[in-house]
C-alpha cells in the first residue's frame, strides 16, 4: 500500500470505523487490521482497501456522501454470494430472510433486481390458462 493511500484512509477511520473495520495507523505506509465487515472473507481484505483506497483518493473532489455510497457498493459486491457458489442452508435462510423482510432490498449493488412481482394474471398466462 502506498503512503497516499495509507493517509486516505487514515483520514477516514471514524467512517471505516462505522462500516465495520477497526484500523490503526501501523507506520507511513502501513495499516494494522483488527477487524473487518462480516461480508468481506479474509482474503478480500487487502484487495478491498487498495481499492477502497483509490476510490477515495480520485474521488477528493465529489461530494463525500457520492464516494461514501460508492465505497459501500464496493464492499457489498465483494461479498456478494456469487451465482454458482457453493452455500450452506442457513445463509440461504438468512438471505430469503433479509429479503422478504427489509425494505430496502430489490436490487443488487449493480442494479440487478433481486425482487419482482408475478401477477396472477401472468401466472394464468404462463400456464396457458388466460
Amino acid at each position: 500500500m502506498t503512503g497516499e493511500a495509507a493517509a486516505a484512509l487514515t483520514e477516514r477511520l471514524d467512517w471505516l470505523s462505522h462500516i465495520g473495520f477497526e484500523i490503526e495507523e501501523f507506520g507511513p505506509s502501513a495499516l494494522l487490521v483488527r477487524a473487518i465487515p462480516s461480508i468481506i472473507d479474509m482474503e478480500q481484505v487487502s484487495p478491498a482497501l487498495d481499492e477502497l483506497a483509490e476510490k477515495i483518493v480520485s474521488g477528493r473532489r465529489e461530494p463525500e456522501s457520492s464516494v461514501m455510497k460508492e465505497l459501500l457498493y464496493s464492499i457489498a459486491c465483494k461479498g456478494a454470494v456469487r451465482a454458482g457458489a457453493p452455500s450452506a442452508r442457513p445463509e440461504l435462510e438468512r438471505l430469503v430472510n433479509d429479503v422478504l423482510t427489509l425494505p430496502d432490498i430489490h436490487h443488487c449493488p449493480h442494479g440487478r433486481p433481486v425482487v419482482w412481482e408475478l401477477t396472477k394474471a401472468e401466472c394464468d398466462k404462463r400456464f396457458g390458462r388466460g
